[in-house]
């Protein structure tokens, strides 16, 4: 008797143990206008999933500039396969004429994915691995030409019923916006796997304005809301509790230069963003304005098809998380900054100068960490040049991988670029800021490492300060080719200066990197300055 119960109690559990392990898996289907034809095909557990085309700079005059990317949701184990019609090799020149050179190069595998932590299997033929938990994935069949992002989300455990009188509801489909959405308390913004959005708002920016350098300034921060209401489709504006959710996309392809913002926060507290992708953009992205307490999660920007299209801007906001997101822009990644006039629609005190940043709010207790950035002409972190606010101060990022980044100029340049810029103005404090943990994938281009050197800029009348940063186990790899990864310090002035900067545990190509370094400046007006400590 024992023994038959024991051996019911074993098939239970055996069971129980099959229906825990069985994989969960949802794949949306693009919707047909928004289908990309492309030479790849993206299968997941033997399931085909459908690509969207993102647009990037012209990278390469010969193959093209666009890129692609897909999602879908799962729990449990799945298997990815990407097939390519030119296979994961070298692309032969048609200098290349003799037929066994041009299969030994074909293949030849030089197809990357990441991060490495996925250990792909790859092959001429056919890249794949397997994945039990959510992850972002970047494939690089041949550097930058043409790559494909793969998005594994979690399943959704709690989505919103679509007749809530509290939910704007986008099902799948494409979604042509012809009036603003502009969230209220408690409202949310759901937009489901397989649905786009789309803006057809009429084009009401002052492009005079914005030619001149002085939007900000002429027009007012917060007074764009009523001069150019069709200038944010989506947006939350004075509110609390608000979200923008689901697995959908907001697409900004159909819209030219400067006509309107990606998606804007503005004066909130308590807003979360969660799953959504938004794509080509073509202004700043993710606008997080005069805000206590956003929660951004799995948030997927596919930008980088013109300048001044930000990823994610942080200004004169406090208690912002940003975790598990994947950005691309041609401009600045992660941009913190103060704007002017942001106080003066918020019930303060104004003084005789509405420009006066003792109006505005400060930006403090930033964290960001486990993401993938990649810039094609800017910086990944550009900490300043718009400095109007108290301050900046406990900044913390962590864990974040880096596939490619953009331009170089000299560290001195009026528009230089790195991985991490700290540019205080107008008479502002950086500090407390932390980094800890940078994959750099070099693109053999050099580029520097960090920067930090209060400025001058266009926007403001004095520099700013610096008091406080802190970089940590760094690592760069991939192609070395001409790079050299500056780290450029320098105060402005005896009043505005550079101090307490320590950088560690820096490895470039293997080898770890000495504070006696050729590539490090330390410049005049620094104080207690230690780079390439170990």
């Amino acid at each position: 008797m024992l023994k038959n119960l024991l051996l019911f109690w074993s098939f239970l559990f055996a069971l129980a143990s099959s229906f825990a392990d069985e994989t969960k898996l949802i794949i949306y289907p693009v919707p047909e206008s928004e289908k990309a034809i492309s030479q790849y095909a993206v299968s997941v557990n033997g399931k085909p999933v459908d690509l969207y085309r993102a647009h990037s700079p012209q990278i390469h005059e010969m193959f093209g500039a666009e890129y692609y990317f897909c999602y879908f949701d799962f729990e449990g184990e799945v298997e990815v396969k990407i097939k390519s019609q030119n296979g994961f090799g070298i692309s032969a020149s048609h200098t290349v004429t003799d037929p066994a050179e041009r299969e030994k190069l074909a293949n030849t595998v030089i197809a990357e994915v990441l991060p490495d932590s996925i250990r792909a299997k790859k092959s001429a033929e056919e890249i794949s691995f397997k994945q039990n938990k959510p992850f972002q994935a970047v494939v690089l069949r041949n550097k930058l030409i043409m790559p494909l992002i793969i998005f594994g989300n979690p399943i959704e455990k709690d989505a919103p019923n679509p007749k809530d009188e509290n939910t704007i509801y986008f099902g799948p489909g494409v979604h042509y916006l012809k009036e603003p959405i502009c969230l209220k308390d408690n409202q949310t913004l759901y937009i489901a796997g397989g649905a786009v959005i789309k803006s057809l708002l009429p084009d009401e920016f002052p492009l005079e304005a914005w030619n001149r350098g002085d939007m900000f300034y002429e027009i007012g921060n917060n007074d764009l809301k009523s001069a150019c209401p069709n200038f944010y489709p989506i947006c939350a504006w004075n509110a609390k509790n608000i979200s923008i959710r689901g697995r959908g996309v907001i697409s900004y392809d159909n819209r030219g230069r400067f006509r309107n913002y990606g998606v804007l926060i503005n004066n909130c507290q308590n807003a979360k963003l969660d799953g959504v992708i938004i794509k080509d953009s073509n202004n700043w992205t993710l606008d997080i304005r005069n805000c206590n307490n956003v929660d951004v999660n799995n948030i997927k920007i596919c930008g980088s098809r013109m300048i001044n299209d930000d990823a994610i801007d942080i200004c004169n906001s406090s208690n912002i998380t940003i975790k598990n997101t994947f950005a691309r822009a041609q401009d600045d990644i992660i941009a913190i900054k103060g704007i002017p006039g942001s106080g003066k629609h918020i019930g303060r005190n104004l003084t005789e100068d509405p420009m006066d940043k003792a109006n505005n709010l400060p930006v403090e207790n930033i964290l960001i960490e486990d993401c993938i950035f990649w810039t094609d002409a800017a910086n990944i972190f550009r900490i300043g040049y718009e400095c109007d606010a108290p301050y900046f101060k406990n900044i913390k990022i962590k864990n974040i991988l880096i596939p490619s980044y953009g331009k170089y100029f000299k560290p001195e340049a009026y528009w230089s670029n790195a991985i991490v810029w700290l540019q205080p103005s107008q008479d502002m404090k950086i500090s407390g800021v932390e980094i800890d943990g940078l994959q750099i994938r070099s693109n053999g281009k050099d580029f520097p490492l960090a920067i930090a050197n209060p400025r001058i800029v266009h926007c403001s009348k004095t520099p700013g300060f610096i008091d406080g940063f802190k970089m940590k186990n760094v690592s760069v790899y991939g192609e070395r080719g001409k790079f050299r990864g500056e780290v450029w310090i320098e105060g402005f002035d005896n009043k505005y200066g550079v101090k307490n900067i320590e950088i560690s545990s820096v490895r470039y190509f293997g080898k770890k990197q000495e504070s006696n370094s050729k590539d490090v400046h330390i410049g005049n007006f620094t104080e207690n300055v230690e780079v390439f400590k170990n």
